[in-house]
């Protein structure tokens, strides 16, 4: 009776656990910055940890879900709720912007396999849309291999091409995640900004991120065999000024929770810097935010169209369809702009319709309820 009493207690905790991190795919695909989905949520355990700002936080952006459970902070952090957790910040940010990688090579019994094929369907697009075009270098399913490696105890190091035969199980998944595994999954979160910055063109990406994949690079730290903690030096989401990174010391919820809180103020900064800089930075955030935008249209999501279009702009989009929109081949730039308007024209092509341009017209709105801040408030769709 004491055994089957302490197997009920287990499985009890794993599942309150599990439900502070747990959230239904089609939550995670609505926008994250209406009021319906931010609310604070309430933990039992937090009120006197030296975590408590850095998780309600998160709370507060609907990043952690939960009320009146416990959060659990100083447990271990598992891999798959680190890879749940860093999309969701990525979403929260920037937005929903493609539908999750439905091949990803992941066990169909975790929990949150949803959000695991989600991320890797992020983290692809994310580089596409970033880099303007469509590679065989997918950073989402390149994660997951690395995840897999360190699982089965072997070098977080690859190739140009994968091996055929892994996929990442549930057991995987739930196993505590270390230092070095946090650094290779940041690496790979940020890995647009990281390309943009060593000035990597999309024709070279693998090429340009081999010393870090094969390990051939100037190491920052002592106690790393992997370079994917150098990578991510500079950006102050996880590094050590001493020299050495502990690379397999055990994470807890209240540590990652520090490195999400700082990746969403980064992320923050970034998009205030994008939208009042150059041609080209704003260039660069529009197009991710009519990413995101076309993502909504294609999808039908009405809620989230909403959130993007203007009145007029949406009255446009329905005489359209099922034309085309945005497409990150395409050659867009933003044509003018100051500091409360912007005018932006794309170029692409299409199998349906051929050659087309559209021109965009956007505000930037206190009231938006999508990440970015601004609205596309006219479109104009060209048929060449």
């Amino acid at each position: 009776m004491k055994v089957r009493k302490d197997i009920v207690a287990s499985i009890t905790t794993i599942f309150a656990i599990i439900a502070a991190f747990c959230m239904p795919a089609e939550i995670q695909a609505e926008n994250p910055h209406t009021p319906s989905t931010v609310q604070a949520s309430t933990f039992t355990d937090i009120d006197e940890h030296w975590a408590k700002s850095y998780i309600q936080f998160l709370a507060e952006r609907g990043i952690v879900k939960g009320k009146y459970i416990p959060f659990r902070p100083n447990a271990p952090i598992s891999r798959g709720e680190a890879i749940a957790l860093l999309n969701r910040v990525t979403q929260y940010s920037y937005g929903v912007v493609a539908p999750p990688a439905e091949a990803a090579k992941v066990d169909k019994r975790y929990p949150l396999v949803q959000e695991i094929k989600q991320a890797v369907g992020t983290m692809n697009a994310m580089l596409y849309a970033d880099q303007k075009a469509y590679t065989r270098f997918n950073p989402g399913d390149n994660a997951l291999y690395l995840l897999h490696l360190s699982a089965v105890k072997k070098p977080m190091k690859m190739g140009a091409i994968l091996e055929s035969d892994w996929w990442l199980s549930a057991e995987h998944l739930q196993a505590p995640l270390n230092r070095e595994e946090a650094s290779m999954l940041l690496f790979h979160t940020i890995l647009p900004n990281i390309r943009h910055d060593l000035h990597i063109e999309p024709a070279k990406i693998q090429e340009g991120l081999n010393g870090y994949y094969q390990a051939t690079l100037s190491n920052a730290y002592q106690d790393t065999k992997s370079l994917y903690a150098t990578g991510i030096k500079g950006y102050q989401l996880l590094e050590d000024s001493t020299g050495f990174f502990q690379p397999t010391k055990t994470m807890t919820r209240a540590q990652f929770a520090v490195i999400l809180q700082r990746l969403v103020i980064a992320n923050e900064q970034q998009k205030e810097k994008q939208w009042n800089g150059s041609v080209q930075q704003q260039t660069r955030i529009s197009n991710l935010m009519l990413t995101a935008a076309t993502h909504a249209y294609l999808r039908k999501n009405e809620q989230l169209m909403t959130a993007y279009f203007g009145k007029e702009a949406l009255q446009t989009i329905e005489k359209l369809r099922p034309l085309p929109l945005h497409d990150v081949l395409g050659s867009y730039q933003v044509m003018d702009s100051n500091e409360s308007t912007m005018k932006a024209k794309g170029a692409y092509f299409s199998t349906m319709t051929g050659n087309y341009e559209v021109e965009y017209e956007m505000v930037k709105s206190d009231q938006s309820s999508n990440p970015y801040g601004w609205i596309i408030t006219k479109i104009t769709h060209i048929q060449k």
